[in-house]
């Protein structure tokens, strides 16, 4: 069983996007159909559970990174988890 990941640089720094296991993502997932949720919100929520740097996950750290880093980091956790189309630059293997 192999889990799709996306190699993310910006500026210097270099992240791993992973998709997540079922048990972790899909309550996350599940919260983006909902209207009346926030959509920023759930998807930091979801890159807390999907970006890695030098292989560890880094969980609540992310909500320190530079806001500029959300756009290219949420794009590729929303490709990574099938849930929009390829992000600029993504690796789709």
């Amino acid at each position: 069983m192999k889990f799709r990941e996306i190699d993310v640089e910006i500026q210097d720094d270099k992240f791993t996007v992973r998709e997540g296991n079922l048990e972790e993502t899909l309550p996350v997932l599940s919260k983006f159909s909902d209207p009346d949720g926030n959509r920023l919100l759930n998807q930091l929520e979801l890159l807390k559970l999907v970006v890695y740097q030098n292989g560890d996950r880094l969980g609540d750290k992310v909500g320190g990174l530079p806001q500029s880093y959300f756009l290219k980091l949420g794009s590729a956790a929303l490709e990574v988890c099938g849930m929009s189309g390829p992000a600029d630059g993504g690796d789709e293997d």
